[in-house]
């Protein structure tokens, strides 16, 4: 009967500590805010969605892109430079001289070109990451929309090594 009754003990302390150690884990915030994500298919939503994005953006706004030419885009861009938002553009490399890069050096977005673009996605504010995709076989755009500025800040790493480079 003693065995048992230094194993119940035993067993109490144990829980006891657990749920100290529970309850001190409540306490604790995390360092992040809660990320949220969005998935947005087909290119023209994505856009639609960006021209928000646009409107929400208030220090800076950094973009790998193709420049489209979706008026409603470039106009959310001239605003939200107007604004006082610094944006900054990497193109690929054939996009230079091209129509495209004469219409959006009209928005006064600081565009850069380069070769070593591999995918595009957006930074917004350090916090918002947009990620964009297109299924080269079938034609699917795909845009993600992620809410975490720990992503942030390792793409903004990548953007600015291709920005300086």
């Amino acid at each position: 009967m003693e065995k048992k009754d230094k194993e119940l003990d035993e067993q109490k302390t144990r829980i006891s500590k657990l749920i100290r150690n529970i309850e001190a884990t409540r306490k604790i915030k995390p360092t992040e805010p809660k990320e949220g994500i969005m998935v947005i298919e087909g290119k023209k939503n994505y856009l639609n969605l960006s021209v928000k994005l646009h409107e929400k953006a208030k220090r800076e706004w950094r973009s790998i892109h193709t420049l489209p030419l979706y008026q409603p885009h470039l106009e959310a861009y001239k605003k939200m430079i107007k604004r006082g938002v610094k944006t900054r553009i990497i193109a690929p490399i054939e996009k230079k001289g091209s129509r495209e890069h004469n219409i959006w050096k009209e928005t006064g977005a600081d565009i850069r070109f380069s070769s070593k673009i591999i995918s595009g996605f957006t930074i917004i504010d350090d916090i918002d990451v947009v990620l964009r995709m297109k299924d080269l076989v079938i034609g699917r755009y795909t845009a993600v929309l992620i809410q975490s500025p720990a992503l942030a800040r390792t793409l903004i790493n990548q953007f600015e090594r291709l920005w300086n480079s």
